[in-house]
């Protein structure tokens, strides 16, 4: 029997066996007894160490058991840090005592070199004066992959007086970061994040005048939100009705090392949201490439502008530049963009534009609407299907007069789709901020590739376009199977422009399908009231161009239907297909034309 068993307790087993020993027993009688209890759990603590050095900056190293701590800037700029939890010491004192510097600092510096398996919080609170503290700078550094949440409420800087959260490299991967800065003033601002773990970012009612730049990882579901109000970081909103004020700002999700294995990392559903901003510019980055199996990263990606209340972009910049990968159903939308700048007809610098550029994905949309800039509305979506893009009660440009002669500045209004079937670009009346306003632009081009074969389907599905609630001022250009050079495009397209809201050209119009097999569409002009209605007085009608130029494809087998259709220039064609208004290929049979008594007085067809 050894020493550690002669002290503890036998079992009652072992007591039925030792009764018939009565040596046995007469020992255990003598025998002293000793129990022994497991010891009580103890809390890890965590200490933080903070240090000013010679320059006044206050540095603060966190360590790896989960630090838990608030951080104040004083009214007179000294720094004071207390733990918030029950187990974050400072500099080694009792929990729940603080540390405050000796002088006003003029620079502020946190490090956390956290574990994975624990989380940081850190809490950065000033005092919600207008004047700006002795701060230059603010920096918070993450190491390893250390889950952070972070706030930062009523910090201001002197200029120039940056500040950067950093979570991660280009080559190593950040942690989980939850990151609000609210009511604040810097004259730069840059939060970082990289690698598959969570993150989440947003900035309310902050002032910067300098750069902006917001980025993160490859996780799904990441998010960045900008908006005037601290509606969603439970802070005080000390002015609700003020917005965010930025220089130029850069907003990219998908960024640092991903994962061959984690499903986890694609950048699946992840989505940027702007409201209640004046920027100088905005360029925002979702996803692209290829992922985990050779999935495509960036599925699912939501960019949201404006849709909740309204954005402002210098008239000294590009604008709005909106970019997404080759996931499918991706979505853009940009609504009640204004521009901050001086008056009509006056020089711009810019101008400012919208530029949305989509990938190879399937189910992509764009909706620009209720926007007014100085420059383009541009939009261009890869070889997918199902895609769509709509300009809805938008503006674009300013002209110029000199006597009877009107120049354009800028005002195009792009949409370029490429090969797929099913494809839908769409001008119409605005919808979403406000109801019914008419699209205004100088020109307009929509383009769109190849109409392929879909599965499952005969005929297949073709390309659309749509054009209503629309004032062009100079020239309209409709093209289906762009770029169709081995008769890859099988038509079936629909072209309908005033079918259900008035067009007007001012010049030219011209609308063509290409590709050697290119047939069967469809092209409606006019109809958004009955025929023959713009005979009746004061009427106006639906559809009104200078010039008209139509081919309605190589295959044959088209339709067009032409109603309360005015083409202003006597003879109005340009001859481009043929001299008719309305051409096809003349060694084809069943191409079919219907033109009401009000159209045939203007519009000629060549069957």
């Amino acid at each position: 029997m050894t020493w550690l068993s002669r002290l503890l307790p036998q079992s009652p087993s072992l007591q039925r066996r030792a009764d018939h020993n009565h040596r046995t027993r007469q020992a255990q009688r003598r025998r002293r007894m000793a129990t022994l209890e497991t010891l009580e759990g103890r809390t890890l603590l965590s200490n933080i160490t903070p240090l000013q050095n010679a320059a006044n900056v206050v540095s603060i190293v966190g360590d790896t058991h989960g630090d838990q701590f608030k951080v104040t800037v004083n009214s007179n700029d000294t720094i004071t840090v207390v733990g918030t939890d029950a187990k974050t010491q400072v500099d080694g004192f009792p929990v729940g005592q603080s540390w405050t510097s000796l002088y006003p600092a003029l620079g502020l510096t946190i490090s956390l070199p956290g574990s994975s398996n624990v989380s940081d919080v850190v809490a950065l609170q000033g005092q919600g004066t207008a004047t700006a503290s002795d701060l230059k700078s603010i920096s918070v550094t993450v190491t390893g992959t250390v889950p952070l949440s972070f706030t930062a409420d009523d910090i201001r800087t002197i200029s120039p007086g940056s500040f950067t959260l950093t979570d991660g490299t280009a080559s190593v991967a950040g942690g989980q970061l939850s990151a609000y800065v609210a009511n604040s003033q810097f004259s730069a601002l840059t939060i970082y994040q990289t690698g598959c773990c969570n993150a989440y970012a947003e900035l309310d009612n902050d002032t910067v005048a300098g750069a902006v730049s917001v980025t993160e990882g490859l996780a799904n579901k990441d998010g960045i939100v900008l908006d005037g109000a601290a509606t969603g970081s439970g802070l005080l909103d000390v002015s609700p009705t003020s917005w965010d004020n930025f220089g130029s700002t850069v907003l990219t999700q998908g960024a640092g090392p991903g994962s061959a294995t984690a499903t986890c990392c694609n950048g699946n559903s992840d989505y940027v949201y702007v409201n209640d901003a004046d920027l100088k510019d905005l360029t925002i980055t979702q996803p692209s490439g290829i992922g985990l199996n050779g999935n495509t990263n960036g599925q699912g990606n939501t960019i949201e502008v404006g849709l909740s209340s309204p954005v402002e972009v210098s008239d000294a910049s590009f604008g709005i530049v909106a970019t997404q990968g080759d996931g499918n159903c991706d979505k853009i939308e940009i609504v009640s963009i204004s521009t901050l700048g001086p008056a009509l007809n006056s020089p711009h610098g810019g101008p400012d534009s919208i530029i949305t550029s989509q990938g190879n994905g399937n189910g992509d949309s764009v909706v620009v609407d209720s926007s007014c800039v100085w420059g383009n509305i541009e939009s261009t979506q890869g070889n997918g299907n199902g895609d769509s893009a709509a300009y809805t009660g938008d503006k674009a440009g300013w002209s110029t007069k000199a006597g009877s002669q009107i120049t354009d500045m800028f005002g195009l209004a792009s949409i370029t789709q490429l090969n797929g079937y099913n494809d839908t670009a769409t001008l119409d009346c605005s919808y979403i901020e406000t109801e019914g306003h008419p699209n205004i632009f100088n020109n307009v081009q929509i383009f769109q590739g190849a109409s392929l074969t879909s599965l499952g389907c005969t005929p297949g599905l073709g390309d659309v376009i749509n054009v209503n609630c629309t004032y062009v001022v100079s020239d309209l250009t409709l093209e289906q199977g762009v770029g169709d050079t081995t008769g890859a495009g099988l038509g079936n397209n629909v072209v309908n422009v005033g079918t259900t809201m008035a067009v007007k050209v001012g010049d030219n119009t011209v609308i063509q399908e290409i590709g050697s097999n290119n047939g069967n569409n469809s092209i409606y002009l006019g109809g958004a009231n009955v025929p023959d209605n713009a005979l009746m007085p004061h009427t106006k009608p639906d559809f009104e161009t200078g010039y008209l130029d139509v081919y309605t494809g190589d295959a044959g087998g088209a339709y067009v239907q032409v109603y309360n259709t005015l083409v202003d220039v006597p003879g109005g064609v340009q001859g481009l297909f043929g001299p008719f208004n309305i051409n096809g290929d003349a060694a084809l049979d069943g191409d079919t034309s219907v033109i009401d008594d009000y159209s045939a007085l203007t519009v000629t067809s060549a069957f």
